[in-house]
């Protein structure tokens, strides 16, 4: 397993870079949200052989770059608001990072089958309670794709988080 050193690789860098860039252009105003299908290939690349801490740190210097690109206009209308999204937000990536490399560790690449319902199951949670909020849910990434969502009506909204990861995952493996 690779060390838990203060200093991120380079190659940590571009892939957690390319992964926060992918995420903040599969999202609305982007017609791109094609890229949420490959985005989380580069964290998966990350997570492997890592130390949970590095784990968290990764997850959640994704999620503030992501929230930092997406949330932006918040900024606009309550610069304190800004700020405590992007302390809070990335914490959700963070999470997920840490709970997929702790089964990955566990199982083997077989975890990565339950990435989807994870990522899911932590997008549902972080909806909840006063700071709760879905905006920056991957279901929001196929918003220009209407004809090919259509199972929406069966399977709401987590039911594309769950196509989108799961769609990552086959493309890492």
């Amino acid at each position: 397993m690779a060390g838990g050193g203060n200093v991120l690789k380079r190659r940590d860098v571009f892939l957690l870079l390319l992964c926060s860039l992918g995420l903040v252009l599969a999202f609305p105003p982007f017609p791109t949200g094609f890229i949420a299908c490959v985005a989380l290939v580069p964290l998966f690349l990350y997570l492997k052989g890592k130390h949970l801490w590095d784990a968290f740190r990764g997850g959640y210097l994704v999620g503030l770059i992501w929230v930092a690109g997406t949330f932006y206009w918040v900024g606009w209308a309550t610069v304190l608001g800004f700020i405590g999204s992007l302390l809070w937000m990335p914490l959700s990536i963070a999470l997920f990072s840490v709970l997929q490399r702790w089964l990955w560790i566990r199982w083997g690449k077989r975890s990565l089958f339950v990435a989807p319902v994870l990522w899911t199951g932590i997008e549902l949670l972080f909806s909840f309670g006063e700071l709760g909020q879905t905006w920056l849910s991957l279901a929001y990434t196929q918003t220009y794709f209407p004809q090919m969502i259509q199972y929406i009506t069966i399977t709401g909204m987590y039911g594309i988080v769950i196509w989108v990861v799961l769609i990552n995952v086959l493309i890492f493996l």
